[in-house]
């Protein structure tokens, strides 16, 4: 375990402030996934109406920007913290966010929770997002940053990969169990509502260029360059694993295309997952104005990060690596 675990959780936030944040309002999700979807048909209309290739592409990126958006909320669901009740959280993370890309909660939050089970170890599943080691040279990294070289991976890891070590009886329950009727009937009402919305909106070509293509761009890609800038350094990773709690205190703009809904104040979700997206601000201003924050690492523009990571490559330390 890396020393990044051995963080006083309990010296950052006392026991009240952190009871207070991890306060489920399903209020607030709800209001903010209708907002989304409202804004993601909304942009399928005025991209029907318009019909000009400059409009489809500033309503795809919309629609892909607000899905991400979504996609974050749905990060909460993995973690049960969008609704008190567990089948209501799931049901809400299966309709609104997971089945429009195939997924189930239920199934296929494991990867996810052993990524923070695991992370700055080798077992970490989502370690290769933020490494160095497969990021030293100016291509590999270039590749990363498009999703080219990840995104069969990712895909492979959340659907069948199965978990590091021994998965925990809970986990090999739900595995076994495998898709029920209603996981079923849950995917085949959403991907209709989508194939026949598009359709509806702009032919059969509507759900791939105007919903598959804009969660690609728009969606994964970002989130894939967020997971790396959150996690990592310009360094040897087995230094790196010693400071990969990282905050970005950005502007509003790079906040909306890399990490909508709060997720830029990463370093405290590592530290409690339980607090609610809409939750990280407060608690990441709380604990800033804790001497013991100093031990975290804070950024400030997801841009410079980038380019400051391109300029420093090839990495010396893995130069000679054969």
């Amino acid at each position: 375990m890396s020393a990044l675990h051995h963080l006083s959780r309990r010296e950052l936030l006392s026991t009240e402030q952190l009871k207070s944040l991890n306060t489920i309002n399903s209020s607030k999700v709800l209001f903010d996934i209708t907002v989304c979807w409202l804004v993601i048909i909304g942009s399928w209309a005025v991209a029907a109406w318009g019909q000009q290739i400059w409009l489809y592409f500033i309503c795809a990126a919309i629609v892909g920007n607000r899905f991400y958006a979504l996609f974050i909320i749905g990060h909460d669901g993995l973690h049960r913290r969008l609704h008190n009740n567990k089948d209501k959280n799931d049901l809400i993370s299966d309709i609104f966010v997971l089945a429009p890309i195939f997924a189930i909660t239920r199934l296929n939050n494991r990867n996810h929770l052993n990524h923070h089970k695991y992370f700055g170890t080798s077992q970490d599943p989502d370690r290769y997002k933020y490494e160095s080691a497969n990021k030293a040279e100016a291509t590999s990294y270039v590749l990363y940053l498009t999703g080219i070289s990840t995104l069969f991976r990712s895909a492979v890891n959340v659907f069948f990969k199965p978990a590091p070590g021994e998965m925990s009886d809970r986990a090999s329950a739900n595995k076994a169990k495998g898709y029920t009727t209603r996981d079923v009937l849950v995917l085949i009402a959403v991907q209709t509502f989508l194939f026949a919305t598009t359709t509806v909106f702009f032919g059969w070509w509507g759900y791939f260029l105007m919903w598959a293509l804009p969660v690609y761009l728009f969606t994964f890609v970002p989130d894939f360059i967020r997971s790396f800038a959150e996690h990592s350094h310009p360094e040897h990773d087995s230094v790196a694993d010693e400071h990969r709690l990282i905050t970005f205190e950005c502007n509003k703009i790079e906040q909306m295309i890399f990490a909508p809904m709060n997720m830029n104040y990463h370093a405290v979700h590592h530290l409690w997952p339980t607090i609610p997206y809409y939750n990280l601000l407060p608690a990441t201003q709380l604990i800033k104005n804790n001497p013991l924050s100093d031990s975290l690492v804070w950024r400030h523009s997801y841009f410079h990060y980038l380019v400051s990571y391109l300029k420093k490559l090839p990495l010396k330390e893995y130069s000679n690596k054969q």
